[in-house]
């Protein structure tokens, strides 16, 4: 059974003058470590408190996207738990990446998969996207103009 979690995406990037998307596309995300310098403005120079890492690249996204991952999880839990040693944290044990997966189920378990979300600070919120006006050519009328 699939569980719902969020992943990199690429969608809804550039509506914001700071986004960044450097994870892989599709890959699970975790939140990140956030750095004094960011702890009291999602909008600072590092961008770690507006973002969401990869457990595979550790790169950082400005968003994701909920989706229905083939997953057990305990196969969560260890991607989870593999991508912070790989990170350097080998103090975490498998009771923090319960604690990380157990929060991103939660949070996500009633959002409708496709939904792009964004981190601001330590809220998680819809991203809208934005899309491109399209021009749409008026009726004719068949008269002349005046």
């Amino acid at each position: 059974m699939p569980i719902r979690t969020v992943v990199a995406t690429a969608q809804g990037q550039g509506q914001r003058r700071n986004d960044f998307a450097h994870a892989t596309e599709g890959e699970l995300v975790i939140f990140p470590l956030v750095c004094d310098r960011d702890m009291a403005n999602p909008d600072g120079g590092c961008g770690c408190n507006r973002s969401f890492e990869g457990v595979e690249s550790r790169k950082a996204t400005t968003t994701a996207v909920v989706a229905d991952v083939d997953l057990t999880y305990s196969e969560y839990v260890d991607a989870i738990l593999a991508s912070q040693h790989r990170f350097g944290l080998t103090n975490h044990r498998r009771g923090d990446a319960v604690e990380e997966a157990d929060e991103l189920l939660d949070m996500f378990k009633d959002w409708p998969v496709g939904t792009v979300v964004e981190k601001r600070g330590v809220r998680v919120q819809q991203r809208h996207i934005v899309r491109p006006a399209t021009s749409v050519p008026l009726p004719r009328t068949g008269g002349t103009p005046r």
